[in-house]
């Protein structure tokens, strides 16, 4: 059964957010397709679903924190990690060993192959990116050789627990059930604190004690990935891609991610001396804690001799659409030529935003995703909701962080022929949660995947993402969700799908054999230079046509 839907639908649904590695999440009470796929501000909250109330939190209080105040024990562990369950087949012994593994990117311990724990002699940076199916992979022929019976996982977890902090038991534990649901279940499938992300659902995530960057390793290099816009991090001079050194005089060069966010957490300090490499020149840039709330949006004027408006959005939050709305008429949309909506490291968010954003720039009631259940229950629709306000050439920039409904808008979007897509293919997340009880405990959720969004013409971007129409490298790509998991989350495609019969794109992009010379940068940005490139192209080309047709009229 299909139905299609305008505003929102009425059964509760639940999405996702990544918190500093795999399978930590956060969802929001929602309609059932207004779902959080990113990092959320949404206002909306769990209480009447959960029958909990609410709860004031400190900002500086982290998952671990959060975890602490839980009921969860170790019987919640052994449930599924016990030494019986984990050798009866390969599966098991790969998600008990990833439980494992996932629980030591927390502590300063290793699994040795001998089938023991180990004290790290420092922390060591491949754990800040955790990627599963890299992990796993000198492990998997060891059931098959004979090897995996050198593996107690009773002895092994006492082992964990004991070599761990005390006030950290609990998050590593819930780490553990987590990297056992990431294979036994899916890479979506976790557990969460309950007062977690009611915190995340009405606080602002770009809060006043957020400094505004996010940092990456290269080849054990600590280098800052982004800097946003307006910012205490670009008010002090800092720039992608810069090399940190140190921060307050302390060294990061042996520092995994999480230590580097750590000494930025403490609300009370207000200076950061940054010891940073930009090429050959190593300098100092003091970051000053300011308070200041980051929008969610921004935006300006591109002014190289085609008026081309600029709009950054950072994720789909509550009232995202409205402020959108807002800065395109600031622009006067009827004086653009051209405009660029630059969703790169967009996590997503509410898809009720998304699908009033679509709308400002396709009109209101067309269809922008379908809903698709695993079990095959349903099938839901939804439309645009917002009436057009804009009608001129866009191109959409894209990145391998875009992710959920950032790769929906792209998606929609290309397929209506609307937009050219900019950048790299998307990140390849197109799945849904929905919350359980766990244990029937209101302190921790079970988010538990139930379904899979689909693009207009049904295809999905569950792994493949969104394929720009003009690509470009980007150094900074992070890897795709095919990359990560040793067993990633499949759409098996329904023999019904629309695609056949409703085939909306794809567009003849004449950017690729565009003979106009290139405008002037903009910025370093390459991404944007080429965004600008293309409308370019798209205007003088709507030129020439406009004066062909002239012309006949004569």
């Amino acid at each position: 059964m299909m139905f299609a839907y305008r505003v929102g639908l009425k059964m509760k649904s639940w999405g996702i957010v990544i918190v500093i590695a795999v399978g930590f999440g956060v969802g929001l009470a929602a309609p059932r397709w207004a779902v959080e796929m990113g990092i959320s501000t949404a206002q909306t909250t769990a209480e009447s679903a959960l029958g909990v109330k609410t709860v004031s939190t400190k900002d500086s209080m982290k998952v671990e924190d959060f975890w602490a105040n839980t009921e969860l024990e170790v019987s919640d562990l052994k449930k599924y990690v016990n030494n019986v369950k984990c050798h009866e087949n390969k599966k098991n012994f790969l998600a008990c060993i990833n439980s494992v593994l996932f629980a030591l990117q927390k502590t300063n311990l290793h699994l040795n192959f001998d089938g023991t724990i180990a004290q790290n002699s420092r922390r060591e940076n491949k754990l800040d990116n955790y990627n599963e199916k890299q992990n796993l992979a000198q492990f998997l022929n060891m059931p098959t050789e004979g090897l995996s019976d050198r593996f107690n996982f009773d002895s092994l977890w006492k082992s964990v627990l004991a070599l761990s902090q005390p006030e950290s038991k609990k998050y590593i534990l819930a780490s553990g059930v987590n990297g056992y649901l990431s294979i036994m279940a899916d890479p979506h499938t976790y557990i969460s604190p309950t007062d977690f992300f009611r915190q995340v659902s009405s606080n602002n995530e770009r809060s006043k004690y957020f400094l505004g960057l996010s940092f990456e390793k290269k080849k054990e290099r600590t280098f800052i990935r982004k800097v946003f816009k307006n910012s205490d991090a670009d008010q002090a001079g800092l720039q992608n891609n810069d090399e940190v050194i140190s921060i307050n005089g302390q060294k990061v060069e042996d520092m995994n991610l999480s230590d580097v966010s750590a000494l930025l957490k403490d609300k009370n300090q207000k200076t950061f001396p940054f010891l940073v490499k930009r090429g050959e020149l190593t300098f100092i840039k003091k970051l000053n804690r300011t308070y200041r709330v980051l929008s969610q949006v921004q935006s300006e004027v591109i002014n190289n001799g085609n008026k081309i408006g600029y709009i950054q959005l950072s994720k789909f939050a509550y009232n995202i659409c409205e402020n959108v709305r807002a800065e395109i008429e600031k622009m006067k949309p009827s004086t653009l030529n051209g405009l660029v909506l630059d969703l790169r490291d967009n996590p997503g968010g509410l898809l009720t935003e998304a699908a009033c954003l679509a709308g400002l720039f396709i009109g209101e009631d067309k269809k922008i995703f379908t809903v698709k259940y695993i079990d095959g229950s349903e099938e839901e629709v939804a439309l645009t909701t917002s009436q057009q306000v804009y009608f001129g050439p866009m191109v959409i920039l894209t990145n391998n962080s875009s992710a959920s409904a950032s790769e929906l808008i792209a998606g929609a979007m290309q397929e209506y022929n609307r937009a050219t897509i900019v950048g790299e293919r998307t990140f390849g997340k197109g799945s849904f949660q929905e919350i359980e009880r766990w244990n029937e405990s209101s302190k921790v959720s079970l988010f538990k995947t139930q379904g899979f969004y689909l693009l207009p013409s049904g295809e999905t971007t569950q792994l493949k993402g969104v394929t720009p129409d003009v690509t470009l490298d980007d150094e900074n790509a992070v890897m795709s969700e095919a990359d990560l998991y040793q067993f990633p989350l499949h759409y098996k495609a329904d023999k019904r799908s629309t695609l056949a019969h409703n085939l909306m794109y794809k567009k003849s992009n004449h950017a690729n054999n565009c003979s106009l010379p290139s405008v002037k940068d903009y910025s370093s940005d390459k991404f944007i230079a080429s965004a600008q490139q293309v409308l370019g192209c798209e205007i003088a080309l709507s030129a020439k046509a406009d004066d062909k047709e002239q012309n006949i009229n004569l």
